[in-house]
């Protein structure tokens, strides 16, 4: 009930637009989701929130401009680092972490826990619940 009511309040108020394109896993042999195919850097693109009956309102502007300039590089030896593009005024965004991936569908960033919705080598789809929604970050590898 509780996404139902989020859902007409952000069709009310915040003039949202849904879409209803469902989220695959690349089925490509050449490019399996693995640690090594996972290398490397990426910037987002979106984030959408997840409604009821599988429909996304992307909510990318509801976001703070400091995160949304960085870039996320995986690195080898499971290293994480992302990378404060300082193009929004006043942030400090950059850190080193550590990131596993485990059963190419869970991703853990500094112990934050994703998962993968879906990979083509090119685009990551990673999802993380929170408040009783779940929200796609969608990365597009640079």
């Amino acid at each position: 009930m509780r996404k139902y009511l989020f859902q007409i309040i952000c069709v009310l108020f915040l003039n949202c637009t849904f879409s209803c394109n469902k989220i695959t896993i690349s089925s490509n042999i050449n490019c399996p989701l693995d640690s090594s195919h996972l290398l490397g850097k990426y910037k987002i693109s979106s984030i959408k929130m997840l409604l009821p009956l599988g429909a996304e309102t992307d909510v990318t502007n509801k976001f703070d401009s400091c995160a949304l300039d960085d870039t996320m590089a995986i690195l080898s030896g499971k290293i994480f680092h992302n990378i404060d593009k300082g193009t929004a005024i006043s942030c400090n965004n950059d850190y080193f972490g550590t990131w596993n991936l485990s059963d190419s569908t869970r991703l853990s960033i500094n112990s934050t826990n994703y998962t993968v919705v879906g990979f083509n080598c090119n685009t990551i789809v990673l999802a993380k619940d929170s408040a009783g929604f779940t929200f796609n970050f969608y990365y597009n590898k640079l």
